[in-house]
């Protein structure tokens, strides 16, 4: 089935098989949705001229009040249409990529060579299918135009969707891309499944960390025999989000449950807006009365949170030196700029809702401490 979302479409069953090529790809649209669609429209649209009939007689602009209703059956008439229709081939050939889409009733054609695409992105999509979210991990031939963006495979799976993006970009001899804030992350044909700490020392990959240099204000870093602790002093979510959540989220509860209700709704839906409000705000706090730490052994590296009160450290996740391959900083789940860690059995993400020159200095500050981690008797701070 093919599936359309953010900018990509692609198909679970559609991909390019590396080896032989020319090869051509072909997508189509939902054409079972689309004839429903049709027809609900029309129906819908029949069914406005029935009723609203008696509204053309009456003056101005009593008399528009149907094509208030009409505008959507348009638009659903429109929907279907374009899902009939749709049609796009992709062809992979020696020389470059070639391009065929149906707009509307014609195809509009176009040539790239791949030499003009920077590299093979791994992208991250979520879709909606029968009132459910799903996710999907794209091979990506990533261009400006998205007419021009070719999507090589697709997966359900994390870890199989950065395997897919590193056959391809062995294949076509393009980098290994992943999105970060400044752009694309790249790794080369020849250094993939390569560690960051060799990377550095090939000199592919960099830290600007300089030991010595000012510490962000929302950072502090602990040095101990064998161990460096990088805490984030910032809460994961900021206190006005949570404010305005909990009193969206308890306005919604009050109007459903006791708006124009008797006494009794009324004091219902209160109760039950004061708790919405009260819990979004205790998740906010309890995240306030947690650190989130990045702390590095001479081997391994854990994402964890330390509660406030008891001390207790919880580790979220636990990599090897020789699993991360790349540490960049790019937009998280819930948005703004997170720091990941990537590897080949995911990416792992920690620093929400931390300034972005911040998580700059520990993104370097923890590599220049892997690309060290072999070369002192202790782990220190570089």
């Amino acid at each position: 089935m093919t599936i359309t979302t953010g900018g990509y479409t692609f198909d679970y069953d559609r991909r390019v098989e590396p080896g032989a090529l020319p090869v051509t790809l072909t997508y189509r649209g939902n054409a079972v949705m689309g004839v429903f669609l049709l027809v609900f429209s029309v129906f819908w649209f029949a069914m406005v001229l029935l009723i609203a009939q008696a509204l053309f007689a009456e003056p101005f602009p009593v008399n528009l009040v149907p094509l208030v209703f009409v505008v959507p059956a348009a638009g659903l008439f429109i929907v279907g249409l374009r899902a009939m229709l749709m049609r796009s081939e992709v062809t992979f050939a020696h020389d470059g990529v070639s391009v065929a889409q149906r707009h509307w009733f014609a195809f509009v054609r176009h040539s790239v060579a791949l030499k003009d695409y920077p590299g093979v992105l791994r992208a991250r999509v979520s879709y909606s299918r029968n009132k459910k979210s799903y996710v999907a991990w794209l091979a990506v031939l990533p261009h400006e135009n998205r007419a021009l963006r070719v999507v090589l495979a697709a997966s359900r799976d994390e870890a199989e969707g950065r395997r897919l993006v590193e056959d391809y970009a062995r294949w076509l001899d393009l980098p290994a891309l992943e999105e970060s804030i400044d752009g694309f992350d790249a790794r080369a044909p020849g250094e993939l499944d390569t560690p960051l700490a060799q990377r550095i020392a090939t000199g592919s990959a960099s830290s600007s960390y300089r030991p010595g240099g000012p510490v962000p204000a929302q950072v502090r870093v602990e040095q101990g025999a064998d161990s460096i602790v990088v805490s984030l002093l910032k809460g994961a979510m900021p206190l006005w989000l949570a404010a305005v959540a909990g009193g969206l989220g308890a306005a919604i509860a009050f109007v459903f449950i006791g708006w124009g209700g008797d006494p009794g709704a009324q004091i219902f839906g209160g109760a039950v807006g004061l708790i919405v409000l009260g819990g979004t705000l205790w998740l906010a706090f309890s995240g306030l009365r947690t650190t989130r730490q990045i702390i590095v052994t001479r081997d391994r590296v854990a994402l964890a949170t330390l509660a406030k009160s008891s001390g207790e450290t919880k580790v979220e996740h636990d990599m090897a030196h020789d699993e991360i391959e790349a540490l960049r900083l790019a937009r998280g789940p819930m948005g703004g700029a997170v720091l990941w860690f990537d590897t080949d059995r995911g990416s792992f993400q920690t620093g929400a809702n931390m300034p972005r020159a911040a998580l700059a200095y520990v993104r370097d500050l923890v590599a220049a401490a892997l690309a060290t981690a072999d070369d002192k008797p202790s782990q220190e701070a570089p």
